[in-house]
């Protein structure tokens, strides 16, 4: 395509790139994820990976990266008057996101895995604890200041030591505090905790973020309208740049084809400056 229009920019995303023995093998995002040593990453400690609740290689390893590649290829183009073909491969794009893991397993000692590294779930401070009525708190109490104030608000005798503890003595840690955040019902501590703070939120089901005070002040979730003649319209959510969404529906499929296709082979010439 290049050959008509060299300012063309073609973003190719496949599951394992254009290239390679497998750029042919069909997939999905477990596939992709399972590849890129992501699922590795998450689960108990000593158990199976677990499936993440989002599709992670689909998004953030192929759309995310698409999107930062063709701006990136515009800002090119407007330097060098080219285009460019870009091959996002999902597998690559969360195998990306693995960066400080695939840093800290090239430092020596047992590679990281499942259930024991600081972010997911070696660590008292920052993981998801259950209430009294089966609800779910998330608690990243990271840093000495919030640990401190994070024990201080449930009641428990804590020091910043704690941080750095060793695996046995983590373990122990969380069952302390599971034991406490047992005591009260999620709203309860979510009242507990709203004048202080320590990093600790509650985990929201999807039919509670509408009404959520965070997600009311910025809008984010919206009706849109599908077909204004017939009156249809569903729950869309405005993607996280700019301002509120217009109510408009999406194009649809080819919508913009031929205003899009209709592009000059060759750049317009620039003016020259001066007289």
């Amino acid at each position: 395509m290049c050959q008509y229009n060299p300012t063309i920019i073609l973003c190719s995303i496949s599951g394992y790139g254009q290239t390679g023995p497998y750029r042919d093998r069909a997939g999905h995002d477990i596939n992709y994820s399972g590849l890129a040593g992501v699922l590795a990453m998450g689960g108990e400690k000593g158990g199976a990976p677990m499936l993440p609740g989002v599709q992670i290689a689909d998004l953030a390893g192929g759309a995310l990266w698409a999107v930062s590649g063709i701006l990136a290829a515009l800002f090119g183009r407007e330097r060098n008057g080219r285009g460019a073909h870009l091959d996002i491969s999902m597998t690559d794009g969360a195998m990306a996101l693995l960066a400080a893991q695939l840093g800290y397993a090239d430092c020596g000692g047992p590679p990281p895995t499942r259930g024991s590294e600081l972010l997911n779930g070696g660590a008292a401070c920052y993981g998801i604890y259950e209430t009294s009525d089966g609800r779910y708190l998330s608690v990243g109490a990271l840093e000495p200041a919030f640990w401190l104030a994070f024990n201080q608000a449930i009641g428990r005798k804590a020091n910043a030591a704690e941080l750095l503890a060793e695996a046995s003595e983590q373990d122990t840690i969380r069952t302390e505090i599971a034991e406490i955040l047992q005591t009260k019902t999620r709203d309860q501590w979510v009242q507990v905790f709203s004048a202080i703070d320590c990093c600790c939120e509650p985990i929201l089901e999807l039919n509670e973020l509408a009404n959520h005070p965070l997600h009311r002040h910025r809008g984010r979730i919206f009706r849109q309208v599908i077909d204004p003649s017939q009156g249809l319209e569903v729950a869309a959510i405005q993607l996280p740049i700019g301002r509120a969404a217009a109510n408009r529906p999406a194009p649809r499929h080819g919508q913009h084809s031929n205003q899009e296709l209709q592009l000059p082979v060759e750049k317009k010439a620039r003016r020259k400056k001066g007289p």
